[in-house]
């Protein structure tokens, strides 16, 4: 499915139900926004495999999902690759935290604090 050619309401929608119970994929999101706008800080994906202790595979698969629904952006720095989210990331996201199973996963990450 060529993503490009649907509006963010449409990507969200049709995909909802399955998102919402990736924890992998709502951890990620989270993680890129608080490191890059709450601590300034590069997100890599050396910093998101520290974080996670996921395999470099799933990493990379998730990143590379992430990236086809237009939830993040990647930007070149030298020879790593910058992860930030996008409108659609963003708009994403606060759909899934608005519900009560949103809210309970953001509660149980620790990201809250």
């Amino acid at each position: 499915m060529d993503y490009s050619e649907q509006t963010i309401e449409e990507i969200i929608g049709c995909n909802f139900k399955r998102l919402e119970n990736d924890d992998i994929l709502n951890r990620m999101l989270l993680f890129i926004i608080i490191e890059d706008e709450r601590k300034q800080q590069l997100v890599t994906k050396n910093r998101i495999l520290n974080e996670f202790h996921e395999s470099k595979h799933t990493v990379s698969s998730m990143l590379r999902f992430m990236d086809g629904l237009g939830f993040i952006k990647i930007q070149k720095r030298g020879k790593e690759n910058i992860y930030k989210i996008t409108t659609c990331g963003m708009r994403y996201l606060e759909k899934f935290l608005s519900t009560d199973n949103g809210q309970n996963f953001y509660i149980s990450t620790g990201y809250h604090q």
